[in-house]
C-alpha cells in the first residue's frame, strides 16, 4: 500500500459545536480530493483526529483515524508515569499531537486545529 505524501494531524477537546466540525472535515475533505487530483496521487493525505474529550460526535474522513479519548488519557497517563509531565491533571494539545504523531505514515506532518479551516489554494 502506497504511503501518504500528508498525515494531517489534530487534536480536539471540548468542541461542542458540531456544526462547526462538520464544516471543518468537510473542508478537509475537499481540500484532500483536490490535492489528490492534482497530483495523481490516491490516498497522499491521511488525517490523524485525536479525540482528548468531551467534543461532540467527531465526524468520519475517508482515510482517517479517530483516537479515542480513553486512548489519549492511557497515554496522558504513562506521560505522568514517566515523569515527562509533571502533574497527573496536566492537560495540552501538544499531548494529542504528540500521540497523532505516533500513529502517522505520511512524509510531511501537518499540525491541524480542529476548528480551522484550509485556506484556499492550500493544495498548491
Amino acid at each position: 500500500m502506497q504511503k501518504p505524501v500528508f498525515s494531517v494531524i489534530t487534536t480536539g477537546r471540548g468542541e461542542k459545536d458540531r456544526k462547526a466540525l462538520q464544516e471543518t472535515f468537510s473542508n478537509w475533505e475537499i481540500t484532500k480530493k483536490v490535492f489528490e487530483e492534482k497530483s495523481g496521487k490516491s490516498k497522499a493525505i491521511e488525517f490523524i483526529i485525536v479525540d482528548a474529550g468531551e467534543n461532540a460526535e467527531l465526524p468520519q474522513i475517508g482515510d482517517s483515524t479517530i483516537i479515542s479519548s480513553k486512548k489519549y488519557d492511557e497515554y496522558r497517563r504513562e506521560l505522568w508515569n514517566s515523569g515527562a509531565i509533571k502533574y497527573s491533571w496536566w492537560d495540552s494539545p501538544a499531548i494529542g499531537r504528540n500521540l497523532g504523531f505516533k500513529h502517522a505514515k505520511g512524509r510531511i506532518i501537518v499540525f491541524q486545529d480542529i476548528d480551522s479551516l484550509f485556506s484556499t489554494g492550500t493544495e498548491i
